[in-house]
């Protein structure tokens, strides 16, 4: 039996739909999850971990050397421009991705819904990874 791997996860099922399509034009096996939800419903990306691509265990390097273009988009511009200075972009330090999200304080949540009969919440300091799943803390 072939097991699949989760390859990546995107907010915007859009996005995952250019990835699954940039694969199979390759000849990788590869399929969308909670593409559907989010497609209807993109408010609940986040609580359902977002789109999920999945690829056979067999083809997981290939497919991750085919979607490394964060890495090679900003390598090309350092190189085109090399008097411009790129600000640095938050990237998860488990596996690199920039698709992450902040956290929410569901403290300040309750409290504002037990005062104010409104549920808003204050961001934190934790971040997510949304690719891996990871979670650090941010001191700026």
């Amino acid at each position: 039996m072939t097991s699949l791997h989760l390859l990546r996860a995107y907010e915007f099922a859009h996005e995952a739909q250019l990835d699954l399509m940039k694969l199979k034009d390759e000849g990788i096996e590869a399929i969308l999850k909670n593409e559907l939800m989010v497609g209807v419903a993109p408010h609940y990306s986040n609580a359902v971990g977002g789109v999920q691509l999945f690829v056979l265990e067999k083809d997981v390097e290939q497919a991750r050397r085919l979607l490394s273009y964060e890495s090679d988009a900003s390598n090309l511009l350092t190189e085109m421009f090399p008097e411009a200075s790129l600000e640095p972009v938050l990237s998860c330090p488990k596996c690199s991705s920039t698709n992450h999200f902040q956290g929410r304080s569901a403290l300040s949540g309750l409290f504002s819904l037990l005062m104010f009969m409104l549920p808003f919440s204050l961001q934190t300091k934790t971040r997510y990874c949304a690719a891996c799943g990871h979670k650090w803390r941010v001191e700026s």
